[in-house]
């Protein structure tokens, strides 16, 4: 089985949601300073908000049946860019959207520095990867980790929430579950996510791993704080 790891940038303020031009500045800041391999694509995708379906699941033991809300949003294909300007044009009167700019190669700074775990020891990648660095700008509030719920199913990742939401719980593969406070929701959030199998160690027992230039840099696109998070799976 296959495991990818994603590093998550979320604003500290759930509610906070970027104007197209913020994220043209955050999306050219990345090309610019080499965080994604050359040649690197940008891509912009629409994101289409519905009614979710709804799953009936049956209890195994219990033999009682539940309904299970499946996901309420679905991303269409993207739209390959010629451009970093052109994600204004695309984003004009779009509620949900995702912008995203991928390499595959050695980026001549890393966002961090990544491996993989062979005969139980942690390696540092030396060779080409791919990374794909996105940013996800939403209508309102949605749900960024995985809790527990009363019926015993986890709600979903990107689904509407309550802003009240704050603790968010990800997952490690060094360190499992791992809590995380000012991070459980956001309208807006930057994934980094990695090949299969690739991630960054903790750094000095923390979920800070980003190298400072990269969390700079959103700082002053965005004009907001974040707070780190991760997922694995």
């Amino acid at each position: 089985m296959s495991e990818y790891y994603t590093h998550l940038l979320i604003p500290l303020t759930p509610e906070y949601r970027p104007e197209a031009d913020a994220v043209v500045r955050f999306i050219q800041g990345i090309a610019e300073n080499g965080n994604v391999a050359s040649p690197s694509t940008i891509s912009f995708s629409k994101v289409t908000k519905g009614n979710p379906p709804v799953r009936e699941v049956k209890n195994g033991i219990s033999g009682k049946t539940f309904n299970i809300p499946w996901t309420s949003r679905r991303i269409e294909k993207p739209q390959i860019l010629a451009s970093v300007t052109q994600i204004i044009q695309h984003a004009a009167n779009q509620w949900e959207y995702d912008v995203e700019i991928s390499g595959e190669g050695v980026p001549l700074v890393p966002p961090c520095a990544v491996g993989y775990v062979e005969n139980g020891n942690w390696k540092s990648v030396v060779g080409p990867y791919s990374l794909e660095i996105c940013c996800r700008v939403r209508s309102n509030v949605v749900r960024l980790s995985f809790v527990e719920s009363e019926n015993k199913w986890p709600p979903r990742f990107g689904e509407d929430c309550s802003a009240e939401e704050r603790q968010g719980i990800f997952a490690h593969p060094e360190d499992g579950e791992i809590i995380i406070p000012n991070a459980g929701c956001g309208t807006f959030w930057i994934e980094f996510r990695y090949g299969k199998f690739i991630f960054p160690r903790l750094r000095h027992n923390g979920i800070n791993v980003l190298d400072d230039s990269i969390v700079t840099l959103a700082r002053k696109a965005f004009d907001c704080d974040f707070v780190q998070a991760c997922e694995w799976g």
